[in-house]
């Protein structure tokens, strides 16, 4: 299965110019997390990141900003696992561990109609 997710991340103003950690990942009904197919993890990447996206970015305060202004950092990205059975799942956000987003989702059988033409 392979769905398409799309988070804008806001970055407040006393965030900016610090490294962050964006995670996105499938979960489970029971809070499981469903291994998501096609990503590489480097050598240094800890074990709590496996089968999940992670991101690391760093907003930088652009000139034009006045203090206490935010940034936008918009993040999309296909998102492709092979779903343990027909249930309900969770695509999760996070920032710097914070769950910031959730969307839930449900597969299931759906019978196919039959067309007379």
């Amino acid at each position: 299965m392979t769905i398409h997710a799309a988070v804008i991340v806001s970055v407040p103003w006393n965030a900016h110019n610090q490294l962050h950690k964006l995670t996105i990942s499938l979960r489970g009904q029971d809070e499981e997390v469903i291994p998501l197919l096609n990503i590489v993890s480097g050598p240094d990447a800890p074990p709590s990141d496996a089968g999940q996206i992670v991101v690391q970015f760093n907003a930088g305060r652009a000139p034009h900003m006045s203090s206490g202004d935010e940034s936008l950092l918009p993040v999309a990205t296909p998102i492709s696992a092979m779903l343990p059975r027909l249930d309900t799942y969770h695509v999760v956000a996070a920032v710097d561990g914070t769950e910031l987003a959730r969307a839930r989702f449900r597969v299931m059988n759906v019978p196919q109609m039959q067309f007379s033409g």
